[in-house]
């Protein structure tokens, strides 16, 4: 039996070699694509541009461009901001790991990770010089302390969950897609008083993220077909 997971053990680290080393390999390889090519635009420039930018041409809250530019300070390679996005995929699998432990109480759960690993998504976001990858922790973070908190009930961790949801925002809008689906998560299985709770907590998050919504009307415009004749609303009413 010792032998046996020894065996295991082994097959798993030799995959993650292969893997890390494909995708490293993959990396320098490839070539980049038009919204890789806007991305090393935008983090080009100084740090307000950055923001400017990132709302005015990329359509996205600032956070994962200003991320992005720093990390450039130290090489403005194109491989060295792909491995940006690797950077992120590798935490994302190790609390991606920690999740799975943490529900199903197995303390093997490499196999699952491997899965989380050669997911096509997965792959993809890894090799983007786009917001992808970081969102991919993000998602994964956020349900790793929310679970954290309503098993333990610490508050560092409903901190860490509110600063990820902040992060979260700041880095695509759809994250609160998640937010939602969480809170209602805690209305089906908790109740109303521990969602109406939760609303609560969340209210410093949503005061802090209400200077985007100066933008978001300009950048659902943006991704908007101008074919059409109508506006969205148009089609709805």
């Amino acid at each position: 039996m010792h032998r046996k997971i020894e065996w295991r053990n082994l097959i798993f680290y030799v995959f993650m070699v292969v893997y890390s080393a494909s995708m490293i390999f993959l990396s320098h390889k490839l070539n980049i694509w038009e919204d890789e090519a806007y991305s090393l635009n935008t983090t080009s420039n100084k740090l307000a541009t950055v923001i400017h930018q990132s709302y005015e041409f990329e359509g996205q809250p600032p956070f994962y461009f200003l991320l992005l530019a720093i990390w450039r300070h130290i090489n403005s390679g194109i491989f060295f901001a792909r491995l940006f996005s690797l950077l992120f995929i590798g935490i994302s699998g190790y609390y991606f790991n920690r999740i799975v432990i943490l529900v199903s109480g197995i303390k093997s759960s490499r196999w699952i990770l491997v899965i989380f690993l050669l997911n096509p998504f997965t792959v993809w976001a890894g090799l983007e010089i786009r917001l992808y990858a970081l969102a991919i922790f993000l998602s994964i973070m956020l349900i790793y302390y929310f679970l954290l908190y309503y098993n333990e009930n610490k508050k560092k961790y409903l901190y860490f969950f509110l600063i990820t949801a902040l992060i979260g925002l700041y880095t695509q809008y759809f994250f609160s897609l998640e937010i939602s689906v969480l809170a209602f998560s805690l209305l089906i299985f908790q109740g109303w008083k521990t969602f109406f709770q939760f609303c609560l907590y969340l209210l410093p998050i949503v005061v802090l993220f209400l200077p985007n919504l100066f933008f978001i009307h300009q950048q659902v415009e943006m991704l908007q077909s101008h074919k059409l004749e109508y506006s969205t609303w148009n089609r709805f009413s």
